[in-house]
């Protein structure tokens, strides 16, 4: 996930391969369960349905998945947003019921990632505005933990849900700390994001990501921000 986000998406891919062959190799089942989750997360930055697919076939193969329920609540989440991509119907209960598993289990450190995840879910099934109230919840809940490692994606959800000012503000605070992290994947979601709103983008944030995506792989969104920023 490191290499991903930071850009090296090749390394990413190769890692992602290699812990899964090791963790079936040594047969242990968390670290089994661990690495196929990693490649969930993958999955979904890559917009990547079957891949997602893939991973949930596999854990449902692992006899003894089923004994660790964190695992299934992600996969509850995962599977909802998956049939909302493919074209079904959104299972905002079932994205519902697994963040609620998720907080009772006190896993804390993914919580904003999965967030993000429900919100998109809520919004495409027609429930932006209670989608919009929870993500302002979540970035606080973010913030207060200190767990802001993927506090630029749901701020990214909230301007793509918002409008305006609103809009903006929130972009400008997810590309800092994007940068500040040197998620360069992160930043360049947010300038996509930017882009696809029609919204201009900073000099400064524009004068950075020159310097920053010589770094990031060769993919469709460092070609359209590149294309965007006439670099």
């Amino acid at each position: 996930m490191s290499a991903w986000l930071t850009g090296q998406l090749d390394l990413s891919t190769q890692s992602i391969q290699a812990c899964e062959e090791w963790a079936d190799e040594i047969g242990h089942l968390r670290s089994r369960l661990h690495a196929l989750d990693i490649a969930m997360q993958v999955a979904f930055f890559n917009r990547n349905p079957s891949g997602i697919d893939r991973v949930l076939s596999k854990i449902e193969s692992i006899s003894q998945a089923d004994a660790v329920p964190v695992i299934a609540a992600k996969r509850q989440i995962f599977r909802s947003w998956a049939q909302v991509r493919n074209g079904g119907d959104a299972d905002i209960e079932a994205v519902e019921q697994g963040l609620h598993a998720l907080h009772g289990f006190g896993v804390l450190e993914d919580t904003p990632f999965y967030a993000d995840i429900a919100a998109e879910v809520r919004a495409q099934g027609g429930a932006s505005s209670r989608a919009v109230g929870r993500l302002e919840d979540d970035i606080a809940d973010a913030k207060a933990t200190g767990l802001t490692f993927w506090l630029p994606e749901l701020l990214r959800r909230k301007a793509v849900l918002t409008d305006g000012a609103a809009a903006e503000a929130a972009l400008d605070e997810g590309f800092q700390i994007a940068q500040a992290q040197n998620a360069q994947m992160l930043a360049l979601r947010n300038l996509s994001a930017r882009i696809d709103l029609g919204l201009a983008i900073p000099s400064d944030q524009v004068a950075t990501m020159a310097e920053k995506i010589g770094h990031v792989s060769d993919c469709r969104l460092r070609r359209q921000v590149a294309n965007a920023l006439g670099i």
